[in-house]
């Protein structure tokens, strides 16, 4: 067993986490889930409700994250509009994950970056010609705006409208991520968004992370995240090449038994 002994803290939500552990398990390592974030509707629907009504007159719609994915078509579902049938031509993705979202959603997707940031998508969005092109942006309250500027900057017309809001760990969670982080040693804590990363932080002083940073390894899914926990002073042991579930488990796997 790959894993043998190892706990892997996941900071992802209850409901995100079930495969990385199942997954975890299968290499023989222990996964906790530790929420770092916790997921809200958005304070009004008022903003996705108007873009749902004019669903097939966009040329493109976005999405960046599975959160994204349920809480748009959720709406959608909410308000009896068939988004696979009736909703824009082209359909982007970032990351696998979120496409595998949309296909159980029987939503079709065009395209997806090969390196799984909104930054890549902007560069992947490049060979095409956007001026004047209208695109729908579902996305969290904390949802980067570089894609959005990306795009407006070539002449497209993005509208983002907020499905979900982003906010940090019930206090439950936090006392025991605060428990475990300060006194369980050799663990690796897994990030899957900079939010996550943030939330972590902030609930140590900046002497408490440190002295985290010698018992544990940080394990980062995507760039963004990377970059996210570097600017906070930490610097990720482990790099998933590939957005998923797989993509992390390996890179764990690969950490953890280096070829002699």
């Amino acid at each position: 067993m790959d894993l043998q002994n190892r706990t892997i803290i996941i900071t992802r939500s209850r409901d995100q986490s079930s495969s990385l552990v199942r997954a975890i398990e299968e290499h023989g390592g222990r996964g906790i889930v530790l929420p770092a974030i916790s997921v809200a509707p958005p304070e009004s629907w008022e903003a996705c409700d108007r873009g749902i009504g004019k669903l097939g007159s966009y040329d493109g719609i976005i999405y960046t994250s599975a959160n994204a994915v349920r809480g748009f078509l959720g709406r959608c579902a909410t308000l009896g509009v068939n988004a696979a049938a009736g909703g824009p031509p082209r359909t982007y993705a970032v990351g696998t994950a979120t496409a595998h979202c949309l296909e159980r959603y029987a939503i079709h997707v065009d395209r997806v970056p090969a390196e799984f940031s909104s930054a890549a998508l902007a560069t992947l969005l490049s060979d095409e010609e956007v001026t004047g092109r209208q695109f729908l942006f579902p996305r969290g309250s904390l949802g980067g705006e570089d894609l959005e500027r990306a795009l407006t900057h070539r002449g497209a017309i993005v509208e983002a409208v907020c499905v979900y809001r982003t906010l940090g760990p019930t206090p439950a969670d936090a006392a025991r991520l605060r428990e475990v982080l300060l006194h369980q040693e050799g663990t690796v804590t897994v990030f899957a968004s900079p939010s996550a990363a943030r939330n972590v932080a902030a609930l140590f002083t900046a002497t408490e992370l440190r002295e985290i940073d010698g018992k544990t390894r940080w394990a980062v899914i995507g760039t963004t995240t990377e970059d996210t926990l570097r600017s906070l002073g930490l610097e990720p042991s482990i790099v998933a090449k590939e957005s998923t579930v797989e993509g992390i488990v390996r890179a764990i796997v690969d950490y953890e038994t280096p070829t002699p």
